[in-house]
């Protein structure tokens, strides 16, 4: 039985999601997907492996976000406007993989 420690940092595990809750289970997804990828074992190995995220710390940017709307229906021109929206996403997953 052999346990692998990995940090995964913010580049691998950008998620913009509308729910935290999704939010989660995507960034949990994700770093399953790069830790068991990352780690030098045989597939059938990593099959039988069990991951459990320790710990997960999130932050949030606020970033202008240009959307083109309509200004009326019966005209086919369009105007830029700005929209702000927070985006949270993971700056860092600690996980713990447990290979029988």
């Amino acid at each position: 039985m052999r346990t692998y420690d990995a940090t995964l940092q913010r580049q691998s595990a950008r998620v913009n999601v509308v729910t935290w809750e999704t939010e989660t289970q995507r960034a949990q997804k994700r770093a399953q997907h790069f830790i068991r990828h990352n780690i030098s074992e045989t597939k059938r190995s990593i099959k039988t492996s069990t991951l459990h995220i320790s710990s997960c710390r999130w932050t949030c940017n606020q970033r202008a976000h240009a959307r083109t709307t309509m200004k009326e229906r019966d005209t086919s021109k369009f105007r830029k406007v700005k929209r702000y929206h927070r985006s949270p996403f993971v700056t860092e997953i600690k996980a713990i993989l447990t290979v029988r």
